[in-house]
């Protein structure tokens, strides 16, 4: 009977032992998760910035050969 107890107490205590293990691990996991979502998040806006930035220098090319070509028939 007093080792039951013993065995049990000791199978508790070793469980609370692991529990801010555990908890700290839990608590790492979800920060980088988190730090992950941001990072996308971040790559996404990124990603939108260049592909407008992209686009103006196309739209701007494209009416620098516009005029070019005027200037060309008007000769």
């Amino acid at each position: 009977m007093l080792n039951k107890l013993l065995t049990i107490s000791t199978e508790k205590q070793s469980f609370t032992s692991t529990t801010p293990y555990i908890a700290e691990l839990v608590k790492k996991v979800t920060s980088k998760l988190k730090n992950n979502e941001v990072t996308e998040q971040q790559q996404k806006s990124f990603g939108e910035i260049f592909n407008h930035k992209l686009a103006d220098i196309k739209k701007n090319r494209q009416n620098e050969l516009e005029k070019w070509k005027e200037k060309e028939r008007d000769k």
